[in-house]
């Protein structure tokens, strides 16, 4: 790690030369990276590893480059992948001129509710690429973020568009493959497929003179090749233009055009109409991270198959199914209307056997911010069957989904996964697990999590176990079960409690047991509508108008997090102290109140944001006094 200097260091080293012209694009891919955070009036020393993908485009013609998109985060707690490396250094917002042949100068603010400089500097030599600079704080306070990381260059960009009249041969929107499965035949690692707002099917195809497979057909995911939705396309003003809700990119396993719209999830398993529906939208088989799907609606997937044995893929994954050793990069995705005998919207296997005893291990998917919404599984896991596999799920909402007997929307069988900053809502179990069903997962961990207004018949509204939870910031609310919303509709375990720390659990009793619990309303900010920020007297994040608003009360859960945490990206005042539930930790944090109008002057030395200096600052800093997070040396 190189050594410290006055502003945050970003230091990238990209296998390829310098260009003399033309457009390249650097595909910057996970590879052995870690980020190292000082600094801060506490003296913090965090060492992070780093996971995802970022691309640097550089037009040497118009003198211009960009970070085109930034999908790499950097982890906080053992596998949790939480922080984003784009808000940090806010690269895709960054102003990127050629100085020459081997400079490049980026410049720009972060995107902080108190912003600071960013200034990088971007060297192309033989066989490397090298960016230097970051953020240039104002103060002490600020802290000092350095990254170190190994990237490949990416070969060319394929581009599909269903509304394309050209050649058909993807060099260019108007050339556009017209069929995703066509862009996936001719790609090959280090390529980017990027599609344009539609529908794609995995039974269309002209390129391949191989039989439709019916409802066997799927997208298989290749490594190294990034796919890409929420291209404007052929035909727009700006056909690079990139919206993933605008110009929305759909994945659909109806392969008929006959489905229904989904009102309730309920209604999937026993509609006829789906019967000739794909097993699986999209496939992942042994490929790593740098196989990245990103920014798709994936829905109409039908794993409903009945086979004697019990472990065939055709009844698991309906949207879509990842077997043992797959470790892809799914982000930004949509899984909606998607239904299976076992995991309706999404299947993660782990190790298997094969030949004469080899052993496949399980993988480590890395699944970030995406929505499972209106899935259902006529069985277990209607939106996620986790089956042993050691993977991080970050950022992700469950919603509205459907078991017809055990976790409504997330089944864990023999694994270790870990949530991290999820929402669980509005899912239902016809038996047991309402959000979440347990087996055989002694170390299922939960952080900074909500889980509001899940149902179970029987036991466990939110999480039913046969092991112990692990949830740490966690806010459970109006889920219930047959004994009603008490404690235990919200977490039950047959063997042993709990570890419940810092959470909000309706009806609390301390029954439970463990460190700063309450039973406090949460105090959100419009169940209705599935909008769990908290209300704040100094101000709440409101996502339809992106502005910060004042409630007339302010959230028990603010600033009760497990005061060790890091407070993560929470906007100023911050307490100094991680908040409960989904938001925190993160950009859309509420803010602190501390009984008086709000005031956001940065103090040296006020480490709770409340303008004042004083011993709760000094309490804060005390905690964390010496505290030295790095690795030990090798050896």
């Amino acid at each position: 790690m190189r050594d410290k200097i006055l502003y945050g260091l970003a230091m990238l080293f990209i296998m390829a030369g310098p260009a003399l012209g033309g457009t390249v694009r650097y595909g910057f891919v996970e590879a052995q990276s870690t980020v190292l955070q000082t600094g801060g009036f506490a003296g913090v020393h965090i060492t992070y590893s780093v996971a995802g993908r970022f691309v640097l485009t550089v037009d040497f013609n118009a003198g211009a480059a960009s970070f085109d998109e930034v999908y790499a985060t950097l982890s906080e707690i053992g596998l949790s992948h939480t922080q984003s490396l784009n808000e940090l250094f806010n690269m895709t917002g960054l102003v990127g001129t050629v100085i020459s042949d081997t400079q490049i100068h980026f410049v720009g603010k972060t995107t902080e509710s108190t912003p600071v400089d960013v200034n990088l500097m971007v060297t192309l030599a033989d066989g490397l690429v090298e960016i230097t600079g970051g953020t240039e704080p104002g103060c002490c306070d600020f802290f000092i973020y350095t990254i170190d990381a190994l990237a490949v260059e990416s070969t060319k960009t394929i581009y599909v568009d269903v509304d394309s009249n050209g050649i058909n041969d993807g060099s260019s929107w108007a050339d556009a493959y017209n069929y995703l499965q066509d862009g996936l035949m001719m790609a090959s690692a280090g390529d980017e497929i990027r599609v344009a707002q539609g529908t794609y099917k995995p039974d269309d195809f002209v390129l391949s003179d191989r039989p439709n497979l019916g409802r066997m057909e799927t997208f298989q995911l290749k490594n190294g090749v990034a796919i890409k939705g929420g291209y404007a396309g052929f035909g727009e003003p700006k056909p690079n233009a990139r919206d993933i809700e605008l110009y929305e990119t759909i994945l659909s396993g109806d392969l008929n055009a006959n489905d229904p719209e989904v009102e309730d999830a309920c209604d999937l398993i026993a509609d006829p109409c789906r019967a000739d529906n794909c097993y699986h939208v999209v496939t992942g088989s042994l490929e790593g991270s740098t196989a990245v799907l990103d920014g798709f609606t994936v829905t109409g997937g039908n794993a409903n198959w009945e086979p004697p044995w019990p472990y065939d893929h055709r009844m698991r994954g309906g949207g879509m199914s990842c077997g043992a050793g797959s470790s892809p990069t799914v982000t930004n995705c949509l899984f909606h209307g998607n239904s299976a005998i076992w995991g309706g919207g999404m299947y993660i296997g782990g190790g298997m056997y094969i030949g004469g005893g080899m052993y496949i291990g399980g993988g480590r998917p890395i699944l970030t911010t995406c929505t499972f919404r209106a899935n259902a599984a006529e069985r277990h896991a209607g939106a996620l069957e986790v089956d042993d596999v050691y993977m991080s799920i970050n950022n992700c909402a469950f919603i509205g989904n459907f078991a017809g007997v055990n976790g409504g929307a997330v089944w864990n069988f023999d694994a270790a996964p870990v949530y991290v900053n999820c929402i669980f809502s509005g899912n239902t179990a016809g038996e047991e697990g309402g959000a979440i069903w347990n087996v055989d997962s002694s170390w299922y961990t939960f952080i900074n999590c909500t889980l509001a207004n899940n149902t179970a018949a029987n036991l466990g509204g939110a999480i039913n176990s046969d092991e112990w939870p692990i949830l740490t910031n966690c806010i459970l609310w109006s889920n219930r079960d047959d004994s009603g919303m008490g404690e235990s509709a919200h977490v039950h375990a047959y063997y042993g409690p709990p570890a419940v720390n810092y959470c909000c659990v309706q009806g609390w009793t301390g029954d439970l047991g463990g460190t700063g619990n309450i039973g406090d309303d949460p105090c959100f900010a419009n169940v209705d509508t599935s909008d769990y920020h908290l209300k704040s007297q100094a101000g709440r994040w409101e996502p339809n108008s992106e502005t910060w608003v004042q409630d007339e009360v302010t959230s028990s859960c603010i600033d009760a997090g497990d005061p060790m945490d890091p407070i993560g990206l929470e906007p100023f005042p911050n307490g100094g102290i991680i908040n409960m539930g989904v938001y925190g930790g993160t950009a859309e944090a509420s803010k602190s109140y501390f009984g008086r109008p709000v005031c956001e002057t940065i103090v040296a030395g006020d480490v709770n944001g409340d303008c004042i200096v004083n011993f709760l600052d000094f309490r804060i800093m005390s905690l964390h006094w010496l505290e030295d997070n790095n690795p030990p040396p090798p050896g």
